[in-house]
């Protein structure tokens, strides 16, 4: 597809489709390769035609850069998207960016800043209604009460989210 919209001189699309790649270069593992790919689809997306997509894909470099070990990029890209985000009345995309902010408080070990983040998102997708999300952002929050041998509460926790799993089936 990249190649197609290459040829057909539609950048936009080009881009989109390197973004596409990147995002399963990260399933798969391969973060380097996903923040390759996102970088260089970022240079042909038309950010005026689709504001949000453009958003996103900074959003998901900065989980890449986060996963690849790079957290002060992972730390500069996010502040210079926090006010784009800002902007944004949507409520699951601002859950999205606050659990990545967890996600980097607790890479730079601030794990009072990263509980808060991810017990507020954990809250946020199960008023939404959404379990299985609440109990992926649990295995997250569990990892700083590992860090801080708060093994009561952790036990709590497990048991909550065995239980959504289990609901889930």
């Amino acid at each position: 597809a990249i190649g197609i919209y290459r040829r057909l001189g539609e950048e936009h699309h080009m881009g989109r489709m390197m973004i596409d790649k990147a995002t399963t270069l990260c399933t798969g593992g391969d973060f380097a390769g996903a923040i390759r790919w996102t970088e260089a689809g970022l240079e042909h997306i038309d950010t005026e035609r689709d504001p949000r997509f453009a958003l996103a894909a900074k959003h998901n470099l900065s989980l890449y850069l986060h996963r690849d070990g790079d957290i002060d990029r992972a730390m500069g890209l996010l502040q210079e998207i926090l006010p784009l985000f800002a902007k944004q009345n949507d409520s699951m995309v601002l859950l999205r960016l606050r659990w990545l902010e967890g996600r980097l408080a607790q890479a730079q070990r601030q794990f009072d800043r990263a509980e808060a983040a991810f017990r507020e998102v954990q809250r946020g997708y199960a008023e939404r209604g959404l379990p299985y999300e609440a109990a992926s952002v649990s295995f997250d929050l569990a990892t700083v009460l590992v860090e801080e041998q708060r093994y009561d509460e952790l036990a709590e926790l497990a048991t909550e989210i065995v239980g959504i799993f289990q609901g889930l089936g």
